[in-house]
């Protein structure tokens, strides 16, 4: 499930546990800062060894992803004016994809989770409250 803005720019990504699909799902485009996949491989498949050479990147934004292990969070999402656009419950398995905008996050139920994001970070300028 996409959110978006009010003017069709992408602010979000849900991706639900049980919609994970065999083999490889990549659910971020080639052209997007920040690259999202599921792997759902059979004994004995092999991913041929491989590295990933420097490259000099242009990142605009922190982008973030949010992998739930146990438990049930609630995100709100919100634009780059801060206007609230809808929230999300996410739950065991479920995945979300913040990619630009603004997000909360609620806990409805104990909740572990894992949160992944671009780096270098650094707090106090890549991340503003409001």
């Amino acid at each position: 499930m996409e959110i978006l803005d009010k003017k069709g720019k992408l602010l979000a990504k849900f991706i639900r546990h049980k919609k994970h699909s065999v083999d490889k799902n990549f659910f971020t485009e080639n052209k997007e800062e920040l690259q999202v996949a599921s792997f759902n491989l059979k004994k004995d498949e092999t991913i041929i060894r491989h590295y990933h050479p420097k490259q000099d990147r242009v990142i605009k934004t922190t982008s973030e992803v949010i992998i739930i292990k146990t438990g049930v969070l609630q995100i709100d999402i919100y634009d780059d004016s801060h206007e609230f656009i809808d929230n999300f419950i996410l739950e065991d398995g479920d995945i979300a994809i913040l990619i630009s905008g603004g997000h909360g996050l609620k806990v409805i139920n104990d909740c572990e989770f894992i949160e992944v994001k671009q780096g270098p970070y650094n707090e106090s300028t890549d991340k503003i409250r409001f």
